[in-house]
């Protein structure tokens, strides 16, 4: 009974705490519309909630869509009469819900015939016994993937391997498990930065940059961010040792799997296989990632190799937290808050690297709490507005600080997709999630800054 009087009264005050938070951004002496208002208090609860996780993750994300609709649209109507929520409610079943949906019922299908126990045990022969080396592997590899198809689909490629891995690693006792379910999206998250398809901020940044004149091509953008994302996955997982203790003594994965060739792992394997294929050769045929992700739903069920079942077992929870991130986005891009960011732009008093700190850093922020590309389409038009600058490395820059933020599930879709296996706390991926961004966008700072100058590029 005392320990549920405890809980109970630190949910009292973390639930003041955010009613005060919004309070204060709502009424704080700004020059702002009463949208504005609305939106930065909605951003501000929905923040606090998912940090203190007063309440459940999901269900502040379904707070967010009912104040967007009850409390933000009326006051958009009264700007613009035919404004319709139905752009709040889109978002939880978008192209992003579709793939996350595709990719954890491909999980789903590849852990009940033990495909993953079969390939994770061959990754581990390639890597050799020690559990660190593995990692390091699978995390290049997965930043390598992310260069040329969807950062979800490459981490849901990802943690299918580790799952048997991880696994063992648990019973062993160990703790390490947790760093591969880390390790995962943000080696996705930052091997996106590497080429112009990587990732939407890229497509976002490259299509601006055009738009004011200046041609970047696909072999500059690889060449100059291609690297630095290696560079910044290796260092990721320096990090990651540092927060857990990898096992010293030779690890000796046994699978003890049922696995065999069997008509329906076949199948599987084809349906894996077309569906991989499919989202690395988008950008030939148009199909949208979401939409190809629906084909193994759709095969896993006509061909019996799924049932009903198997469907419950999705992470619904963390499908309706991503769809709250999105549509929080949304709020702020109807309400303008990229208006109410351009009176705190230095414009006329800064240099070069200090812009180049200053978008990144704000590209970091909003996009730990919002989609990256509803980051990007707010950010980075404000880099242009700094006159007598080259924007180059700016939009980059920011490019890039949009793809390090990482610290919260609703961060990135690979992050969700992560947390939603249940292998990793909240707290795990916060104080992991902030180092990782930081130590990233130092390193654009630093060696971007200057491997750029040796390219040329400003």
């Amino acid at each position: 009974m005392e320990t549920f009087s405890i809980l109970k009264s630190r949910r009292i005050v973390q639930l003041l705490l955010v009613a005060v938070a919004s309070t204060t951004v709502a009424l704080f002496p700004l020059e702002l519309t009463v949208a504005q208002q609305a939106a930065l208090a909605i951003f501000t609860a929905a923040i606090t909630l998912w940090v203190t996780e007063a309440i459940p993750l999901h269900i502040t994300a379904l707070l967010v869509l009912f104040l967007e609709v009850t409390w933000l649209t009326p006051v958009l109507k009264q700007s613009n009469p035919s404004f319709s929520p139905a752009v709040f409610y889109a978002p939880f079943f978008s192209d992003i819900i579709a793939l996350f949906l595709g990719g954890l019922l491909l999980a789903e299908m590849i852990k009940k015939y033990h495909i993953d126990v079969w390939v994770t045990s061959g990754v581990v022969r390639l890597a050799g016994s020690r559990v660190d080396r593995i990692l390091l592997s699978l995390m290049l590899t997965i930043g390598i993937l992310s260069m040329w198809m969807s950062n979800t689909a490459a981490t849901a490629l990802g943690l299918i391997l580790v799952q048997g891995l991880t696994t063992q690693l648990k019973r062993s006792g160990s703790d390490f498990s947790r760093a591969f379910y880390l390790g995962i999206p943000f080696a996705a998250n930052l091997g996106g930065m590497g080429t112009p398809v990587g990732t939407p901020p890229n497509a976002i940044a490259m299509a601006a940059l055009l738009k004011h004149g200046h041609q970047v091509t696909f072999a500059k953008w690889t060449v100059a961010m291609a690297p630095l994302a290696l560079l910044s996955i290796v260092l990721v997982y320096k990090i990651l040792k540092i927060f857990f203790k990898a096992p010293q003594k030779p690890f000796a994965y046994d699978p003890q799997s049922r696995f065999s060739f069997e008509r329906n792992t076949k199948l599987v394997i084809f349906v894996f296989f077309l569906t991989v294929t499919l989202w690395l050769t988008s950008g030939w045929h148009g199909i949208p990632d979401g939409a190809i992700a629906l084909l193994p739903v759709i095969l896993g069920f006509a061909l019996g190799l799924l049932e009903e079942r198997d469907f419950k077992h999705v992470s619904w929870d963390i499908l309706f937290l991503v769809g709250g991130g999105l549509a929080l986005s949304v709020a702020l891009e109807k309400a303008e808050v990229n208006e109410l960011l351009l009176n705190f732009l230095p414009n006329g008093s800064i240099s070069l690297y200090g812009a180049m700190i200053v978008f990144s850093v704000i590209g970091l922020f909003f996009s730990t709490v919002m989609s990256n590309t509803a980051t990007a389409s707010i950010v980075i038009p404000m880099t242009f507005l700094i006159a007598g600058l080259e924007p180059e490395p700016i939009v980059i820059a920011t490019a890039a600080g949009v793809s390090a933020a990482m610290a919260l599930p609703v961060s990135t879709p690979p992050n969700a997709l992560a947390y939603g296996s249940g292998e990793i706390e909240m707290a795990d991926m916060i104080k992991v999630g902030l180092v990782t961004g930081l130590v990233s966008l130092g390193l654009i700072w630093s060696v971007g800054y200057f491997y750029w100058k040796i390219l040329g590029l400003f």
